[in-house]
């Protein structure tokens, strides 16, 4: 089954539940290449700082962090980040969560864009 949205196809998904400041470790194996994908995802309340969601690389990990995403109601990627390409396709992450006092239930999407 492939489960397209535009023309990005959507290789990867899961659900989760994260506390606040928590650390979650992704492993998720790339059939397009021979690899895994390590990503990190951290929820975090700084009030000084804007919602938002940032990531950067290092050493071979992804790390995502989301600051001030702490609404029961909903909080999610607008639209999906693209991060890095896979054999000359764009790779996308989007991330919607919704808090449950101190955790958030996170739903993640990796997706793979057409080729350029």
């Amino acid at each position: 089954m492939a489960i397209f949205i535009d023309d990005k196809e959507i290789v990867f998904s899961t659900a989760l539940l994260v506390k606040q400041g928590q650390d979650s470790l992704i492993d998720i194996p790339l059939s397009a290449v021979p690899t895994t994908l390590r990503i990190s995802l951290r929820f975090v309340i700084d009030h000084s700082q804007p919602q938002g969601a940032a990531w950067v690389v290092v050493d071979n990990l992804v790390r995502f962090t989301c600051t001030n995403w702490n609404n029961s109601f909903g909080v999610c990627t607008g639209t999906p980040i693209s991060f890095g390409d896979v054999n000359g396709r764009p790779l996308f992450l989007q991330l919607a969560a919704t808090s449950i006092g101190d955790n958030q239930l996170v739903h993640l999407w990796l997706l793979l864009g057409s080729s350029q």
